[in-house]
């Protein structure tokens, strides 16, 4: 099965620009094309490669890597009594 994709316009430099390009480009693609993770996930990245690090921080953009961070620094009560032994009270 070989589907044709439209060439993203790199030329637009802001999101908004690109974001209108997508907008556009979504009606156009077939279902096998809008299934597509990866495709899709092209097309967001095609979006937040645009955007300035203050527009990022605003819209609090959840990347793959910035999860893996999130996940360290994130704990919960009960992950933190489940990691002592015999009743022992660590807080």
């Amino acid at each position: 099965m070989e589907t044709n994709y439209k060439k993203l316009d790199y030329s637009l430099k802001s999101a908004e620009e690109r974001e209108a390009f997508v907008n556009e480009l979504l009606p156009t693609l077939t279902k096998e094309q809008l299934k597509s993770k990866k495709y899709i996930e092209i097309l967001a990245d095609y979006i937040v490669s645009a955007m300035t690090p203050e527009e990022k921080k605003e819209k609090l953009i959840l990347t793959d890597n910035r999860m893996i961070t999130v996940n360290k620094r994130e704990t919960s009560y009960q992950a933190l009594v489940d990691k002592f032994e015999n009743g022992e009270d660590g807080l």
